[in-house]
């Protein structure tokens, strides 16, 4: 027992030696530099990539879409009766539609505002009421397609004309078969809806400039109103490096 311990204690004091030392904790002077060196490089590439690796944040919105001439609807400005003046469906800007004779025989007459299909909601010599529906036109062409959106008084001051905006469809319509691109064209200035939020909220319009039918039918408008969907808004494109470092 006691040889044991007098072995153990030489191999102790062997490994305390400056040669043991020396030997076991050398390493190779080549694998060492090639360490740092792949350390170094995979450091500057990551620092490379976060200064020109852009953080994109988005602001989420609801978004309501409306074209270019908009639909022309009229309702009854007073009660009186409604004569139409086209034999045709199809009418073309300036042209007159109808005209109504008021209660007090005076005479108010409609034109077209643009070229398009004209769909009445009533007869020709019908009595109708104030504010009763007479007729919708449907633009033969739509020139553009424009958003509205509203967001709070915090999100505002972040927001500004000419960001990226995408749109995505939350329901299926024929009318859009992709997601739409466009950008933010007006910001109003101060808050003009509450929308029951118990919040200041503030309207935006963005633009889509590169909306086209998703079919092509003559007995179709190019456009339907009220579709809606979601608005993703970059409003941050900053670096990582730079958000890191809250550099502006």
């Amino acid at each position: 027992m006691d040889t044991d311990k007098a072995k153990d204690r030489n191999k102790d004091i062997e490994l305390r030696s400056g040669k043991v030392r020396n030997i076991v904790g050398k390493v190779p002077p080549l694998l060492l530099r090639i360490g740092i060196f792949v350390i170094s490089i995979i450091l500057i590439s990551l620092m490379i990539a976060a200064y020109f690796l852009p953080y994109r944040e988005y602001k989420r919105v609801e978004v309501e879409l409306f074209c270019r001439p908009g639909y022309q609807s009229i309702t009854m400005p007073e009660d009186g009766n409604v004569f139409m003046t086209t034999p045709t469906i199809h009418v073309r800007q300036g042209q007159q539609v109808c005209y109504i004779q008021t209660s007090v025989d005076s005479v108010i007459s409609f034109y077209a505002s643009f070229d398009g299909k004209v769909l009445f909601d009533t007869s020709h010599g019908d009595f109708l009421r104030k504010e009763d529906h007479i007729y919708t036109i449907i633009p033969d062409s739509i020139k553009s397609i424009y958003g509205t959106a509203y967001v709070t008084e915090d999100d505002i001051a972040r927001i500004d004309s000419g960001q990226p905006v995408g749109f995505i469809l939350t329901s299926t319509t024929p009318y859009i078969d992709d997601r739409l691109e466009g950008h933010i064209t007006k910001v109003y200035p101060s808050s003009s809806i509450n929308r029951g939020k118990n919040k200041d909220m503030y309207k935006i319009e963005m633009e889509f400039p590169g909306y086209k039918p998703a079919f092509h039918d003559s007995s179709f408008p190019d456009f339907n109103p009220n579709i809606k969907g979601i608005g993703q808004i970059l409003i941050s494109d900053i670096p990582v490096l730079k958000r890191i470092l809250k550099f502006k």
